[in-house]
């Protein structure tokens, strides 16, 4: 009977002591964490794997993924290292794309680890940023479930582009109704072509503004717009109402910010920009 009771005593000593272990683990992952974490796929990707509850702070093109206020730290490509440090973070996760890199490295100064996702070469790179930022998150697994998400929904829809000629295309980016600019070589707009399988017509490097004279000189079987707002005006929509009809033109318009969905909504940008090149 003594003995019984102690070995009744000791296993609820081990399920205290592993309720008291489990408990700690959740506190890590997100009480004890306060998170700075900038660009739209780093956001993207930490809203999907349910990680958002230790985010404290946010660039200026994310504030809008969650559903709760968090702290703006400005445009990813102008944050400040003072404006981080306000925040008390103690993890910032960011973009390949965040400026200055300086502002950024400093942090570790601060014994605030930080984390750089890779720059985006191939759709490997983006499945390897999900885990990436699972990972310094302690939501592995469920960064693995996303990728393999992502990776269907990508195959699937690359899968479904028709054989043939590739149409040759014009990227364009629009943020308002007189400022039109022609995605380049090097741009991501060149990257979703090539994704997709369009040839991208632009022999220039980066962006440059869209002139009217360089409009009607151009002979693309498609143009896809990028805009800002869905509602804005093309500033030479003549000019583009006659070429698509004489011409036999698709154009297509598009939400900019697909120009960035490399983060959790890979997969379903991929199929949205297929089905609108292709089946629309």
């Amino acid at each position: 009977m003594k003995r019984n009771i102690i070995k009744i005593s000791s296993l609820v000593k081990f399920l205290m002591l592993n309720f008291c272990l489990v408990k700690a683990c959740l506190a890590i992952n997100s009480d004890t964490q306060r998170v700075i974490a900038i660009g739209p796929s780093v956001n993207s990707i930490i809203k999907a794997i349910g990680a958002e509850s230790s985010i404290v702070g946010v660039d200026t093109q994310s504030t809008d993924i969650y559903s709760k206020k968090i702290a703006d730290v400005g445009y990813m490509r102008s944050v400040s290292l003072e404006g981080l440090l306000s925040l008390k973070p103690n993890i910032c996760i960011a973009t390949s794309d965040v400026a200055p890199r300086s502002a950024i490295t400093a942090l570790n100064k601060y014994k605030v680890k930080t984390v750089v996702i890779n720059k985006v070469e191939n759709p490997n790179s983006i499945y390897n940023n999900i885990i990436l930022v699972g990972d310094a998150l302690g939501y592995k697994d469920k960064a693995l479930e996303l990728r393999e998400k992502v990776i269907q929904q990508v195959n699937n829809a690359l899968s479904s582009i028709p054989n043939g000629k590739k149409s040759n295309a014009l990227f364009l980016l629009q943020l308002s109704s007189n400022s039109v600019f022609i995605l380049g070589n090097g741009t991501h707009g060149d990257w979703w072509m090539k994704l997709i399988k369009l040839n991208n017509i632009s022999d220039i490097s980066g962006m440059k503004p869209l002139s009217r004279e360089g409009f009607i000189s151009s002979k693309p079987d498609l143009i896809i717009i990028a805009k800002a707002n869905d509602k804005l005006q093309f500033p030479y929509q003549a000019d583009l109402n006659k070429y698509s009809k004489n011409r036999n033109i698709k154009v297509v318009n598009v939400p900019s910010n697909i120009l960035e969905g490399f983060g959790a909504k890979f997969g379903e940008n991929t199929k949205y920009l297929v089905d609108r090149v292709y089946y629309d």
